[in-house]
């Protein structure tokens, strides 16, 4: 029954922003020293693109460090939530990138349910699909 019930429910997806463009910017000039900012095939960039690294499903404003831990621990299989109505604060997804302390972060509609993570293989994560 409860397959059932999921089949019918509503299904929303949530993508993260497959990359983020950021500059680097040294904040205090070292004495002899010249600053080079370089992306990954070492061409010299006042920008570097950054891919996405990992999401994370929070209860309530992530400032609060309330991640929830998928139903499946952490091991390599699609990670999922269940049971996630339970919870009377909204719910968060944040994006986080390589090599980078920038992370992006939605605000979830109310009434979500059921969460897994939607991806194409172990390395290419896209976001969250999730249902009512």
């Amino acid at each position: 029954m409860l397959l059932t019930t999921l089949a019918l429910a509503a299904s929303l997806q949530f993508d993260c922003p497959p990359a983020i463009e950021v500059s680097q910017q040294l904040l205090a000039p070292q004495q002899g020293w010249q600053a080079v900012t370089r992306n990954a095939s070492g061409e010299q960039r006042d920008s570097l693109s950054l891919r996405l690294d990992n999401l994370a499903l929070f209860d309530g404003d992530p400032a609060e460090l309330a991640q929830l831990k998928p139903d499946n621990g952490d091991n390599d299989e699609t990670h999922y939530w269940s049971q996630l109505d339970s919870s009377q604060r909204p719910l968060y997804l944040v994006c986080h990138y390589q090599h980078s302390a920038i992370t992006l972060q939605q605000a979830l509609p109310v009434g979500i349910r059921y969460c897994r993570v939607n991806q194409r293989d172990r390395y290419t994560l896209f976001g969250l699909i999730c249902r009512t």
